[in-house]
């Protein structure tokens, strides 16, 4: 199961130029990098997995506050991006971090040669899907290497609540109130949203064995029912799921 979610957002499948002054005028608000990254629930998530420092290459980093991390850690770490505003704010207060200007489904980067691939929210927004980016992951990654890759969770309480997210889409799309709203911006495509199940499936097809599958991003203050739910079944409710996986082939 998936859900398209559509946006005030230029098109994922428009000319390249559109979609990066989008996602650089994205990271323009942001000041500089953080000091590390340890207090962040994508860090409890991934933390036992990179125990041992080696090549690690960050998928859309955008601010690479990651890449200084892992750097930091005496990890080999690259970070990749095809929008240059978050790149220039990293370089700014970081001159030393090996960064790249690219479209990660097109890496400049030789086969079979990453301990680590990381991608936090970012295969989910090509339109066109998920496939060229993570045969680039497959082809990079080293066969005994782990790909750490999260994308938005079409959980339970999202799939209960589908009949509405797409009613909502259509108001949104409506003239009446794009006017109301002023609303210029074209309303596009903006990200696909997975069940687990559909995410697993896509992560075989690609040739990932999947080690297990991780929520984090919870809500702050759950109800008494969610915390019993979530510690029954860990993707209940998160709004992120992150994929820790091994290649198969």
């Amino acid at each position: 199961m998936r859900y398209s979610q559509y946006d005030y957002h230029p098109t994922m499948d428009s000319s390249s130029d559109t979609i990066e002054n989008w996602w650089s005028d994205h990271w323009k608000a942001r000041k500089g990098l953080t000091e590390h990254q340890f207090d962040t629930p994508v860090w409890e998530t991934i933390k036992d997995i990179v125990q041992t420092p080696g090549t690690l290459l960050e998928a859309g980093c955008g601010v690479p506050n990651w890449v200084k991390h892992f750097d930091k850690l005496g990890f080999d770490a690259i970070g990749v991006d095809f929008a240059p505003t978050g790149l220039l704010i990293g370089l700014k207060d970081e001159p030393n971090l090996k960064l790249m200007r690219s479209d990660f489904r097109q890496l400049a980067v030789s086969d079979n040669s990453m301990d680590y691939i990381l991608s936090l929210g970012a295969i989910e927004h090509d339109k066109a899907g998920p496939d060229k980016a993570l045969k680039e992951f497959h082809r990079t990654l080293k066969s005994d290497g782990y790909l750490m890759c999260s994308v938005p969770c079409l959980n339970i309480k999202r799939q209960l609540g589908l009949p509405l997210l797409v009613a909502r889409d259509q108001l949104k799309r409506t003239k009446i109130l794009r006017k109301l709203w002023n609303k210029t911006e074209p309303f596009e495509f903006y990200q696909y949203v997975w069940s687990p199940a559909t995410y697993r499936k896509i992560l075989a097809k690609a040739g990932f064995e999947l080690i297990e599958m991780r929520g984090y991003g919870y809500k702050e203050n759950p109800s008494v029912i969610e915390s019993s739910m979530t510690k029954i079944y860990n993707l209940y409710g998160p709004h992120m799921m992150m994929a820790i996986c091994k290649k198969i082939r």
